[in-house]
């Protein structure tokens, strides 16, 4: 969902390919997978190869770690796309949602209907009818087949400013559809405006944006494009699930904060860890990760009684939790507390008998074995 960016160097190459063009040629014509008509549309060999390529791209994911997974958030996540997802043939695709742990904040579709949605992006949305147009947005880029219609397009152009055009209709044309599946959903379209502000929320400066080069329109033009299409849809009301939201989220959400904090994004970090406190107070590891928030925050905080405060709370509430109790260990000897410390740092090492640093800690308290 990010636009393309080039530098000065970049965009000389490209005009000088641009010049070679003669005409944007015609958009390929390519039966969409949820269309209405006698014969159903199968899959194209072209298509195919882009469905494997998919497919090993996921299994890099997956490989390097880097898919969140937690089973009660993958349930909420798929009833969603079932309300939103038209009726398909049999040889259409599957669609399926995955949590990538990412600091961008992005999400995206694959041509065999793998839809990816980074950590970041999807906590800090308001309320489910906000993600609903988000997946909205990328199951129409599924059935509407635009990644072999790009891929046939760019086989019949060498003009990058006609293809970055070309790339911007079909965002215009999953924005105006998606808003529509919200409605059949019977979900409130109005909150599709507020989850493209959330989607563009780390946008670049706008001084430095070159239409001409983006595969994306300018945010500012297409969220008024999308509030005049709103402005214009006969019935906004519908469901709006804020509650529901939340308790999805309610499984990811500190994760999604640590992913903040490692981006030095410290006040998200911070304000999702407040959230997640708001809702489950006896959260140990929420404690735990506030205390390290109000730590980088400043490094003058790292001794400080608020810091201590949330360090004591995490142990308390998680009393076998390792890392609240290394964290509390090191906080106490740090602040002279040599007894305490000895003793959460034995309780850390019972806790973890694998852990990196058991001869440092072992040092520490004074039990390093021969």
């Amino acid at each position: 969902m990010i636009p393309l960016r080039f530098g000065p160097s970049s965009v000389l190459i490209v005009a000088c390919v641009a010049g070679c063009s003669l005409g944007a040629p015609r958009t390929p014509s390519i039966e969409a997978w949820d269309a209405v008509s006698c014969t159903a549309p199968r899959i194209e060999p072209d298509e195919q190869a882009l469905w494997e390529r998919a497919g090993k791209a996921l299994e890099t994911a997956r490989e390097k770690k880097i898919v969140f997974t937690n089973e009660s958030l993958e349930t909420y996540l798929l009833g969603i796309l079932a309300r939103l997802t038209p009726v398909l043939p049999e040889d259409g695709p599957e669609f399926r949602i995955f949590v990538m742990e990412d600091v961008a904040d992005n999400a995206y579709a694959l041509p065999d209907g793998t839809i990816l949605v980074s950590l970041p992006l999807l906590v800090t949305f308001d309320n489910e009818a906000q993600l609903a147009f988000v997946f909205s947005h990328e199951i129409l880029h599924v059935t509407r087949r635009h990644s072999l219609l790009a891929a046939r397009y760019r086989a019949s152009s060498d003009s990058l400013v006609e293809r970055m055009r070309f790339s911007r209709r079909r965002e215009a044309e999953a924005d105006r559809g998606a808003v529509a599946l919200m409605e059949k959903a019977g979900y409130d379209v109005r909150e599709a405006a507020p989850a493209l502000k959330h989607v563009f929320r780390e946008d670049h400066d706008k001084e430095d944006f070159n239409l001409d080069w983006s595969s994306h329109d300018d945010p500012a033009s297409r969220l008024a494009d999308l509030e005049r299409l709103l402005r214009r849809t006969a019935n906004p009301g519908g469901r709006i699930e804020r509650e529901a939201f939340e308790r999805g989220m309610d499984a990811c959400r500190l994760r999604a904060a640590e992913i903040e904090l490692e981006a030095d994004r410290i006040a998200a970090a911070a304000a999702l860890v407040d959230l997640h406190l708001e809702r489950l107070p006896d959260s140990g590891r929420a404690y735990a990760l506030r205390a390290r928030i109000t730590a980088e925050q400043d490094s003058g905080n790292r001794l400080s009684e608020r810091v201590g405060e949330d360090l004591h709370r995490a142990a308390e509430l998680g009393p076998n939790d390792p890392d609240a109790l290394r964290a509390l260990g090191l906080f106490l000897r740090d602040t002279g507390e040599l007894d305490r410390s000895r003793e959460m740092l034995r309780r850390y090492l019972d806790a973890r008998p694998g852990a990196f640093d058991r001869r440092l800690i072992e040092r520490y308290v004074g039990d390093e074995a021969d």
